[in-house]
Order: C-alpha cells, then structure tokens, then sequence
C-alpha cells in the first residue's frame, strides 16, 4: 500500500566505486601531466645553465688563450729587442777599429735599433770619455738633428698650404696632415703657423682648419715642449682676433674652445 513503509533501495555499490576510480584515474591524468610538465622546464633550466657555463668556460678559456698569446708576443718582442741589442753590440768594435769603419757601424745600427733607442745610444756615446766613441755619438747626432730639420720643414710647408685661399689646396693639405696627426713635428709646425697668422683677419679658414688638427692630435703628439708651447699660441691667438676685430665666430670659438678641453685633459694625465 502506497504511504506504508517498507525496505528503501539501496545504492549500487559497484557504480560509486566506479566513479571513484574514474575520479582517480582523471587526477592521475592532470598529475602527471604536471609532473611531466615540471620534469620539463626542470630539463630546460638544466639545458640553459648548461650553456650558459659552456659560454663561460668557453669565454674563459679565450680570455685565457688571449693572455697567453699576448705573453708570447711580448716574449718575442723583447726576445727581438734582445736580438738586436746583441747585434749592435757585437758591432761596438768596429767604431774604433784602425779600419775607421764608424759610418757603416753607424748605418747599421741605425737600421738596427729603433729611431728612440738609435738616439739613446749616439746620445751616450757623445758623452763617452774615449775620444773615438764620443766623435761617433757627436756625429749621430748631428745626423739625427738635420733628419729631423729637414722633417720639420717639409711639415712646415705643408701646413702653410691650410692657410691658403684656394679651398681645394687647403683640403689637400688637410687630408695629407692627418696621415702625420701622431707626429710631435706636425704638431710644432702647426702652432708656429697660428702664431704667425694670429694677428691676420684673412687666415679664418686656416686658423679653423690648425684648431681642427691640434683637437685631433694624439697624446703621443703632445710632448711637454708642444704643450708649452700651445699655452703661448692659444692664449695668443685669442687675444690677436680680439684686436682685429670681433672674437672669434662660432665655428672657430667652438673649435678654439674644444682644444683647450683636450690640452687641459693631456695636462691633467700627466
């Protein structure tokens, strides 16, 4: 009869265990998904800090190779420099010898010996108590300084030609000049070339294209004699176009300007 209570229907026993392992089964699914997931990015890591030590051993390892070969470079250089000190050396004895063979000992070691330590030897020579070495070091010298004359007045005239009023031989000049932009010699001649012209309103071009080269001088130009000398020209030359006329326009104000940074930076390296 309906309302009369009886026995309820049980549930199946056999379909909850099936949906629990179905359950365990899709969380198994997702688990190890991420587990391989993890042991992926886990590999990658691995694989970048691989390289990224490879790269380093690697860098190392030419940074090293580079040390080295610079060592066997310098090695060589001074095993050279050793080399040829022998050499000139060995050729002492001929300076002196009854033979009179000083110039050819000259010449020798001047294709020797580098143009600094060619003038170092002759230099102390000059000052030697035997009469035979002393005449040897005074005639290398004397030699050194008219090379280094007839040097300076080739330069000289080169740098006369920036002043020039025809444009193209001023470029000319110019582009030659940078090729002796490291020389001491350029470097003089250029400053005695502004002092001659400071006073003259018609040298503009020339004064821009001279503060262009002083500005671009490397330190090696720059000797404690160039540099005296620069503190008189430019302080000159300021106070030349001052009394010619208005300073300077803006070009060669900024050029002007420009050099004196540089010669107060070599001033401060040394």
């Amino acid at each position: 009869m309906s309302g009369v209570p009886g026995e309820q229907p049980r549930p199946d026993g056999n379909k909850t265990l099936e949906s629990k392992v179905k359950l365990v089964g899709i969380w198994l699914t997702f688990l190890g998904v991420a587990i391989n997931a993890f042991i992926s990015y886990l590999n990658i890591q691995a694989s970048n800090e691989i390289k990224t030590q490879q790269a380093l051993f690697d860098q190392q390892q030419s940074q090293q190779s580079l040390a080295i070969d610079r060592i066997k470079t310098d090695l060589s250089r001074k095993n050279q420099d050793l080399s040829r000190l022998q050499f000139v050396k060995e050729l002492l004895p001929d300076a002196v010898s009854p033979e009179k063979k000083s110039a050819t000992f000259l010449t020798l070691v001047q294709l020797t010996l580098t143009e600094g330590e060619y003038k170092q030897l002759v230099s102390a020579l000059s000052t030697s108590t035997d009469e035979e070495l002393r005449k040897l070091g005074e005639t290398g010298l004397t030699e050194i300084e008219a090379r280094d004359q007839k040097e300076y007045n080739q330069l000289a005239a080169l740098v006369a030609k920036i002043h020039s009023d025809t444009k193209s031989i001023r470029l000319k000049a110019m582009d030659d000049l940078y090729g002796y932009i490291n020389n001491p010699k350029m470097i003089s001649a250029v400053l005695t070339s502004l002092s001659d012209a400071r006073d003259n309103p018609e040298h503009v071009n020339g004064r821009v294209n001279a503060l262009y080269l002083l500005r671009n001088a490397g330190d090696s130009a720059w000797t404690a004699q160039n540099l005296q000398q620069a503190d008189e020209v430019m302080d000159g030359l300021r106070v030349g176009a001052e009394s010619v006329g208005p300073p300077f326009g803006p070009q060669t104000a900024r050029v002007y300007k420009s050099v004196i940074t540089r010669l107060n930076s070599l001033r401060n390296a040394n």
